[in-house]
């Protein structure tokens, strides 16, 4: 039963991938309708619903799958990604807070709170939370870090 899953969750990516949104959806659904509490299932569902611009689905959708015991990170991450897009900071940061709490090598959910909490904080100054992204994978270069543009679009 398990390999059928995967079949189904490969062709479902596929078909995610060559832009046939709805059979994604139908093949993502087809697992939850058994598998209902799958956190990967439901955030890759979560993105389908962003591409076919239905992004109230989307949200409640990554909502579940980041109350899941454990979470699922990447669907918080998409969650905080709409909380910020919908301009709820706060709610933003509560969300890529927990995240590095629970997974401190999250570099987006770094990168992402360090907007946040700039942007919060109306600084004038980057926020030293942008540097934790690039310690986490040095082999960005330094000039291409989130930190060095938010500093050059102070200038």
């Amino acid at each position: 039963m398990e390999k059928e899953y995967e079949h189904i969750l490969k062709q479902a990516a596929l078909a995610h991938e060559e832009g046939r949104l709805a059979d994604a959806e139908n093949a993502y659904l087809e697992v939850l309708s058994e598998k209902p509490d799958s956190g990967p299932v439901l955030n890759a569902l979560g993105t389908v619903f962003l591409d076919q611009s239905q992004s109230d689905r989307a949200k409640k959708v990554f909502e579940k799958a980041a109350n899941l015991n454990p979470p699922d990170l990447s669907a918080c991450y998409n969650l905080g990604r709409r909380k910020q897009l919908e301009g709820d900071e706060k709610g933003a940061i509560n969300i890529y807070r927990a995240i590095v709490t629970q997974e401190p090598r999250f570099g987006l959910a770094w990168n992402n709170l360090g907007w946040c909490t700039g942007k919060s904080a109306n600084r004038r100054k980057p926020s030293p939370v942008f540097e934790k992204p690039w310690h986490l994978l040095p082999t960005w270069p330094r000039h291409g870090t989130t930190w060095v543009w938010h500093r050059m679009s102070l200038i």
